[in-house]
């Protein structure tokens, strides 16, 4: 197993180049044990929860075309995700930041099937629960900026000033 040069474990898109392509939805329901518990952000019988499957293949498939692209943009673009991963103040996630190994240990692993869930796989369905919690923090922020935007346009704003001065020189 190769590392890539920064010390990072190898991702999605070495495994697509090894040919161990697969998709991490396959382990839906150990994944699920292992990321949607109580403490969790996003709750297992919400939207939040069936988008993130929706979203995941299209996570992975943007990753795995990056490796098809170029390994060093995908390097590249690995570290800075990484580095946004690390300081979103949406990810501190106690209970994901334990290691893969013991959250690994939530779930019965049959070493004897074919095709099994590994550390690395619970680490790259962490990498992308961070960045779909991004995703969704970059949506509110976005919402937030067209209501503001709107209530800006509104025609009491024009007078905002106005009737604050007022309030305040008549002390209501």
């Amino acid at each position: 197993m190769s590392a890539h040069k920064h010390g990072h474990r190898p991702s999605l898109t070495t495994q697509a180049d090894r040919g161990r392509q697969k998709s991490l939805a396959r382990f839906k329901p150990d994944l699920s044990r292992i990321f949607f518990t109580a403490e969790a952000p996003i709750d297992r019988f919400s939207e939040d929860y069936d988008n993130f499957w929706k979203f995941l293949p299209r996570y992975e498939e943007k990753i795995v075309n990056a490796a098809k692209k170029s390994r060093r943009d995908t390097e590249r673009r690995r570290d800075g995700q990484d580095s946004v991963l690390k300081h979103s103040s949406a990810l501190s996630v106690p209970c994901w930041d334990r290691p893969s190994s013991e959250l690994l240990q939530r779930v019965v692993v049959d070493r004897d099937q074919r095709d099994f869930l590994t550390e690395e796989d619970v680490e790259d369905t962490r990498d992308a629960l961070k960045a779909y919690l991004i995703f969704l923090e970059k949506q509110q922020e976005k919402k937030a900026l067209k209501l503001k935007e709107f209530q800006e346009g509104l025609p009491i704003a024009e007078q905002r000033d106005n009737i604050v001065q007022t309030l305040k020189d008549n002390q209501v």
